[in-house]
């Protein structure tokens, strides 16, 4: 069925071996990002944003990224479909944007100044959530300025 799905509308697709191989990691992965943010097995890396005319840094941008323990590391591409189906993208928006806020923080208390982040959001986040009283309670709670 899921296969026929991602084909399109109107479509069909006949069983074959592959496809219980391929189920059999879905819901592996499934279960397993249950437990990614509980077990610190997912990460931010960044990349600075630069202006070429003048070299200097004007963001920095955050990706998401999951070290699981088995399969070791599993890209976005992979994981982030699966935690908009199953409704655990909320949660790993949320741990997110608390993440890069707390950074932010941390290097302006060391005296970096003002530097904006960059955090990718999908559109299931934008369409279905209240994303700004997200991002307040985060600013509050972290002591970073909404600027």
């Amino acid at each position: 069925m899921y296969r026929a799905k991602a084909e399109g509308k109107h479509t069909y697709q006949f069983y074959n071996s592959s496809m219980n191989s391929n189920l059999s990691l879905r819901v592996k992965l499934v279960n397993d990002l249950r437990n990614a943010l509980k077990n610190n097995e997912l990460g931010l890396n960044y990349q600075p944003q630069v202006n070429i005319r003048t070299g200097q840094i004007t963001s920095i941008e955050s990706f998401i990224s999951w070290n699981h323990p088995d399969l070791g590391p599993i890209t976005a591409e992979q994981f982030i479909p699966i935690a908009i189906e199953t409704g655990m993208i909320y949660s790993i928006v949320q741990w997110a944007l608390n993440t890069v806020c707390s950074l932010n923080k941390k290097w302006q208390n060391s005296g970096m100044e003002h530097m904006p982040m960059i955090v990718n959001l999908p559109e299931e986040i934008l369409r279905k959530t209240d994303l700004v009283k997200t991002i307040f309670n985060i600013l509050k709670e972290t002591k970073l300025a909404p600027k």
